[in-house]
């Protein structure tokens, strides 16, 4: 099968995950910000920052370094899955441990028994990462698809009959019980898609060669949670919980929009440029399209966000998260600049390199660290905010000359390729706003919130069919390749 088919059927498949997980996501949501509370989402938020400091341990870019194998698989798979188990047991305990510590820094009891709970989902992970990178390696997209779903489905719906069940002081309990229900069903989900035996063999060589590929991402990893992290950290300590689950909550579900854009082209491109490696003109080529591809898809999305976030919030989920609606706009913006910025994560990656990821990731740190508690201190939530949009944007820049480099490129080819989706956007940005403050339209309601969205996705793909005609029709090509498999 011809690369490009290949490549079109992936997005087809990743791109109906991600729309239908997003928008399932999304659902559960609006259910369950209407019956649990700020304070829910904060306890939920400070003990992620506990679990996602033993994740960074217990990564090691597994997935990465067995699609990136190209022999002996069962054996690499075999060695890794037994180096997870080791990985993950020291984790749990680690955060078992810790856990009253924590409790203390954030001024809230709670927190120990919530992270000593949720950190089982370490456990519940450990199963599904060996059969999803097989999956992935394979090109077998469709199986991701009902992996993503069953987890989803379940994670929404237990933690709705807990909220529902549950009294108001407990309802931090619908949000941990939904996340590890969802954990499970996933791994067991991949694990018999994947039809993945395990063996205990294992090789020390290829534990070597894990450990010396993953020390990057083992580097690249601790940065990022760095970077990810000192934003809840700062305002939890500084402003409490509550305001910790507003941010949190403004956070995640700008999040969401990332994780609907990168799903389409993620999964597929990374497994590709590993295949072109060794020919630096056609990844330079897949490269630059994927990146078109990808920033027609992110751009509008994260700006049109940022520009009708308060009908969002309002409409969506009520005045009770009102106070979360300037932190969703700043970091719908942020989401726009991280899904162009993430799309050299699977090139590096792919090549062999993932230590540019990790030089990166000090760059983003350094913003972070310097600006975080200055402006959380003065501005808050919409501070924090601030801080990782504009270390994303000193990094996204850097990420260019870099990526220029390993492609054997000019920066302005990289500026080309962002250019058709900037055009759309700066055209719907200009309408949304004119028919906003032209006729004065109320801040909240669904026919609103509808037609603002269908105004502004209407205009950015009218913009593109005028003002780049010729990507119009290679976009419509794809999509009729991807759908016909021809």
């Amino acid at each position: 099968m011809k690369l490009r088919k290949i490549a079109a059927e992936g997005v087809k498949w990743t791109t109906i995950a991600s729309v239908l997980d997003q928008i399932l996501h999304i659902v559960f949501r609006i259910v369950l910000a209407r019956l649990l509370f700020p304070e829910h989402y904060g306890l939920v938020a400070s003990a992620t920052v506990v679990i996602e400091a033993i994740n960074v341990f217990t990564h090691l870019g597994i997935s990465y370094f067995i699609v990136h194998q190209q022999e002996r698989i069962e054996t690499t798979c075999h060695t890794v899955f037994i180096l997870l188990v080791g990985i993950t047991v020291a984790g749990y305990l680690s955060a078992f441990l810790t856990a009253p510590w924590m409790a203390d820094f954030f001024q809230d009891p709670a927190v120990e028994l919530i992270i000593q709970v949720l950190a089982l989902n370490l456990f519940l992970k450990v199963p599904g990462v060996v059969p999803h990178a097989l999956v992935q390696k394979r090109f077998h997209f469709k199986q991701i698809l009902f992996g993503k779903l069953a987890a989803t489905i379940t994670q929404g719906g237990i933690a709705i009959i807990l909220a529902l069940l549950l009294p108001r002081e407990s309802g931090v309990w619908a949000l941990v019980g939904g996340g590890l229900v969802s954990t499970a069903i996933q791994s067991l989900a991949y694990w018999y898609m994947s039809g993945y035996h395990l063996s205990l063999e294992f090789d020390f060589d290829l534990a070597k060669k894990c450990f010396h590929y993953g020390k990057y991402f083992l580097g690249m990893s601790i940065l990022m949670y760095l970077y990810n992290s000192l934003d809840k950290i700062a305002i939890g300590r500084i402003m409490g919980i509550e305001a910790l689950g507003y941010y949190s909550f403004a956070y995640t579900f700008s999040g969401r929009f990332l994780l609907l854009t990168e799903g389409m082209f993620a999964a597929v491109a990374f497994p590709i440029y590993a295949k072109l490696q060794d020919d630096t003109p056609r990844l330079r080529e897949t490269y630059l399209r994927t990146l078109s591809y990808s920033a027609l898809v992110s751009t509008p999305v994260g700006i049109g966000a940022a520009l009708i976030g308060t009908e969002v919030i309002l409409t969506l989920f009520g005045e009770k998260w009102i106070p979360a609606i300037i932190p969703f706009q700043i970091l719908s913006l942020f989401v726009a600049v991280r899904a162009i910025d993430t799309t050299t994560g699977d090139l590096y990656a792919g090549i062999g390199h993932p230590k540019y990821c990790q030089n990166l990731a000090v760059v983003n740190v350094a913003g972070v660290a310097l600006s975080i508690y200055p402006l959380a201190f003065y501005w808050g939530a919409a501070g924090a905010a601030i801080s990782i949009l504009l270390a994303r944007l000193i990094t996204m820049g850097v990420n260019g000359w870099i990526c220029a480099i390993v492609l054997q490129c000019k920066m302005l080819d990289i500026v080309k390729a962002l250019l058709p989706a900037i055009t759309g956007v700066l055209i719907m940005g200009a309408v949304l706003l004119g028919v906003k403050y032209l006729f004065h339209l109320p801040a909240s309601g669904v026919p609103v919130l509808l037609g603002l969205f269908l105004l502004g996705a209407v205009t950015y793909i009218l913009g593109i069919y005028f003002t780049n005609y010729e990507l119009f029709q290679e976009v419509i090509s794809l999509i009729h390749t991807g759908i016909k498999g021809d």
